[in-house]
């Protein structure tokens, strides 16, 4: 019996550490993928709003949104250290939001909140 035990934990743990986790992308890399790129994104706010539509990260700083309800939205971008940082005007209030992004699939990725983002190549 314990012979089993021990196989069987060996085994779980050994598909445990087989699981695959998304790469978080350096700062190098965001500032090769950001700047003068556009994205499709979509996902949840944690209170329950669903948003998606396209954001361009201008190589100003700048930062447009617009969403699928058509409501254009701006703001300003920057990346500090390995994380992007966004302020929106209305979307949320000007308060700065950083997050990680981490690569999905080839031109997919996914942001530490939630969103699916998807390069659309210019």
């Amino acid at each position: 019996m314990k012979r089993y035990v021990l196989t069987l934990s060996l085994a779980i743990f050994a598909g445990a550490c087989a699981i695959v986790y998304p790469a978080q992308l350096q700062n190098a890399q965001l500032k090769q993928l950001l700047p003068g790129q556009s994205f499709d994104y979509s996902g949840t706010l944690p209170d329950g709003r669903f948003f998606s539509g396209q954001m361009t990260y201008n190589e100003n700083g700048n930062l447009f949104v617009e969403t699928d309800s058509g409501i254009p939205e701006g703001g300003t971008w920057r990346i500090s250290e390995d994380q992007v940082c966004t302020r929106l005007v209305a979307l949320s209030a000007g308060a700065e939001d950083c997050f990680f992004i981490f690569a999905i699939d080839n031109g997919t990725y996914r942001t530490s909140h939630g969103f699916t983002v998807k390069s659309v190549r210019q």
